[in-house]
């Protein structure tokens, strides 16, 4: 995982690889008071449940009170 602090902004990458679902990298940035995050899955099935987990994801969100937006 690498993580790089600018002047005002922050970004983060974190490169995954669990054997059978191959690479999954997630790129977080943070730029003043909004957050972007882009995933990236190299395999069908990987994308498959990552867009599964999403209610779930923005569930848990809401729950910090951040509210996920475009997905």
């Amino acid at each position: 995982m690498t993580w790089m602090v600018g002047q005002s902004e922050s970004h983060a990458e974190l490169t995954l690889t669990p054997p059978q679902l191959g690479k999954v990298e997630v790129s977080i940035t943070v730029s003043g008071e909004q957050t972007s995050a882009q995933i990236v899955a190299a395999t069908p099935a990987a994308r498959e449940l990552i867009e599964q987990s999403l209610p779930r994801l923005r569930e848990v969100l809401a729950q910090s009170g951040i509210n996920l937006g475009q997905t």
